[in-house]
């Protein structure tokens, strides 16, 4: 199962951690009955692209590695492959942040 299935499965966590960083002042209480006013639907919004994303990074950064190692040695086949990692997976928690943020109608839109 790994990392796809564990990033699917918390995000309603990661977007519980958007919200009070917006709330810095949320109760635990509040927060929860908030969460779960707004459904299931909206706890998992923006789950499908870390997931896919950790999909790639799960699969593909042990390649990426010893491929760059062969070349870079150890540490830097490490930090070839740690930014391939950031790479893949930046845009995709970046979006599910934005869709957070837009969906608890706290503040701003987010572009």
């Amino acid at each position: 199962l790994g990392g796809p299935v564990a990033i699917g499965l918390l995000t309603p966590f990661r977007n519980a951690l958007t919200a009070t960083a917006q709330e810095p002042n949320i109760t635990v209480d509040a927060l929860r009955a908030r969460l779960r006013q707004q459904g299931l639907s909206q706890l998992y919004r923006g789950w499908l692209g870390p997931t896919a994303a950790a999909s790639v990074q799960f699969s593909c950064v042990g390649p990426v590695y010893f491929a760059a190692a062969q070349y870079l040695g150890a540490a830097g086949g490490v930090t070839f492959a740690a930014a391939v990692e950031a790479l893949v997976v930046y845009t995709a928690e970046t979006r599910n942040v934005q869709l957070a943020h837009n969906s608890s109608g706290v503040g701003s839109k987010m572009p």
